[in-house]
């Protein structure tokens, strides 16, 4: 990758086109900005002070291993830990080696789109968590799910994705976004910032739907997520709602989705410590998988 640095200010915007919106059909095109470093130091500010905070991934492991070790018989809850253990140690090593393989996928785009002769893409890391253990921890979790402590993290956790997925939208749409009703801004920050009024947001959730909502706000997050080095030469991008094919970043299995801060599930706040990143997306590499675990039951085995 070319280490010629793109100023901020020059960088195209985003969009995200959401072609069949739950209600009307007219499709929307979402117009996306970057956020400067110091509307998000300004943004995260605001989201800290309404008191919006994530439990830390090692906190709710700590939490469910916990409970396993309480809830069953000694000889067990050994057993029960460990595979906890190698579940989350198995999910890390595909969250590192997945964000690498993004880099390069996006260090490879951005070659071929400036003249470099065309490279094959390498195929997507597969997902380590085979069926059985992925069936196995998921009753182990639904079994913690019976410890206060655990429930109320989730909790926590879900109130936290759902709200900052509104600040995540809030502070990346454009005015120049195109819609069949009227999007109202506010000046937030400095005097050239304007941010969708929570009036507006609601408006914009009614007509795509939630899944197309939750969609943005994952494409969002996915999209500024990368770390300053990684992403200051990432070239403009565009993403649709429905996908016409499987989307690029989610993982093969859609039990082990990784949702970062600010995936679209619907839910609130946290960080312990962290809140001039809470409004920084995450590239959704977050280790701590919520597809089979926020419903904290057991799910069928699919075919």
């Amino acid at each position: 990758m070319t280490s010629q640095y793109i100023p901020l200010s020059a960088r195209e915007p985003m969009t995200f086109t959401i072609k069949e919106p739950a209600r009307g059909n007219e499709p929307l095109v979402c117009i996306l900005r970057r956020p400067t470093p110091s509307e998000k130091q300004t943004i995260s500010a605001r989201m800290w002070e309404a008191g919006l905070r994530r439990p830390a991934p090692g906190q709710l492991r700590s939490a469910q291993i916990s409970a396993i070790m309480k809830l069953l018989p000694p000889e067990e809850a050994e057993a029960g830990a460990a595979t906890i253990e190698r579940y989350y140690a198995l999910v890390d090593q595909y969250a590192k080696d997945r964000m690498e393989w993004m880099v390069r996928e996006a260090s490879r785009k951005f070659d071929e789109a400036n003249g470099a002769e065309p490279i094959e893409a390498e195929p997507e890391p597969p997902h380590p968590v085979d069926k059985d253990l992925r069936r196995e921890s998921e009753l182990l979790f639904y079994r913690a799910s019976e410890d206060p402590l655990v429930t109320r993290l989730f909790a926590e956790r879900q109130r936290f994705d759902a709200e900052n997925a509104f600040w995540l939208v809030q502070a990346h749409l454009r005015p120049e976004t195109v819609a069949p009703f009227p999007l109202h801004f506010e000046k937030i920050g400095d005097s050239r910032s304007q941010m969708l009024s929570r009036e507006s947001l609601d408006d914009l959730i009614d007509y795509v739907g939630n899944a197309a909502f939750e969609a943005l706000a994952d494409f969002v997050d996915r999209s500024y997520g990368l770390s300053e080095e990684e992403e200051k030469n990432s070239s403009s991008q565009q993403g649709t709602w429905p996908p016409e094919v499987e989307p690029l970043l989610e993982p093969s299995d859609s039990s082990e989705k990784q949702p970062g801060p600010g995936t679209a599930s619907p839910t609130e706040p946290t960080l312990d410590g962290a809140s001039a990143t809470t409004i920084a997306p995450s590239l959704s590499m977050s280790s701590e998988p919520t597809g089979s675990m926020e419903s904290i039951s057991p799910t069928d085995d699919q075919d």
